[in-house]
């Protein structure tokens, strides 16, 4: 459901009226209004029940990374500055995070994503991490007080932001979500909400703000450089459910489920 006035935005996506099985192209167009770019033509979403109400499973193969994920985008209008993107997400039966992967979240103009160095836009997506050593999580987190030997192979949450400024090689750069000093890690068979609001300013030249919540606990207060003019607002959800990166240490070591449950967006 979709309700536009002069000045606000918003639009629900459930699957509780959805009928059991493929979720086929025609009932996603009228859910997200554009085609996919991947995941649905491959069938690899369905619509399946999960204790008494119906969910989107989204399956990822074996062996994968970013071409075996589903990949799509909710176009928002042009003009929206002060956006709200909200959903449930639930890691199936034993899952494997190996790595890390992409999850949906909100951008602007170009959408960079891929090691793209455009700056005329931005993209701020959701990443789980694990670590492979303790090194490794010495370069994802720069502040040791936060880190624990102990901890080092458990998947946690990440804003993963390609913005203007960055200064990180050529992908994005990692914004860790903490709660009282600690990460948040990640379970199989747990339903999470995420919740992430982004208010650009209205001169260019000062910081944009970007929040995010789960599970109703705040998490990530920050503020960024995510457009350099105009030119461009928060104008879409970018949907991304991939494992990676991109080389074989981050490859799916079997098929993979993900659930959602519901998604929200309200803007002005």
């Amino acid at each position: 459901m979709i309700k536009k006035t002069k000045n606000n935005y918003s639009k629900k996506i459930d699957f509780k009226d959805h009928k059991i099985g493929l979720y086929d192209l025609d009932t996603f167009i009228k859910d997200w209004g554009s085609e996919p770019r991947r995941g649905v033509a491959e069938k690899r979403c369905k619509i399946v029940k999960k204790k008494d109400e119906k969910v989107l499973e989204i399956t990822i193969p074996k062996g994968t990374t970013s071409k075996g994920g589903s990949f799509w985008r909710l176009n928002f209008p042009k003009d929206l500055t002060d956006v709200t993107f909200e959903y449930d997400i639930m890691f199936g039966d034993n899952f494997d995070f190996v790595r890390g992967g992409k999850l949906p979240g909100l951008a602007g103009g170009t959408a960079p994503g891929g090691g793209s160095k455009d700056k005329n836009g931005f993209s701020a997506r959701l990443m789980w991490r694990a670590a492979i050593s303790y090194d490794e999580l010495g370069h994802l987190v720069k502040d040791r007080k936060f880190m624990d030997k102990k901890d080092v192979h458990k998947p946690y949450l990440v804003q993963y932001i390609y913005f203007p400024d960055k200064q990180t090689r050529k992908w994005g750069k990692d914004f860790v979500y903490y709660f009282k000093n600690k990460k948040i890690f990640l379970m199989h068979n747990k339903w999470y909400n995420i919740k992430m609001h982004i208010k650009l300013a209205k001169d260019p030249s000062k910081k944009d703000s970007i929040f995010a919540w789960v599970n109703d606990k705040s998490v990530l207060d920050k503020r960024l450089n995510l457009r350099k003019n105009k030119k461009y607002g928060v104008d879409q959800v970018m949907f991304s459910l991939f494992f990676g990166g991109h080389d074989e240490t981050w490859h799916t070591k079997k098929n993979e489920k993900v659930y959602f449950r519901k998604f929200q967006i309200n803007g002005r």
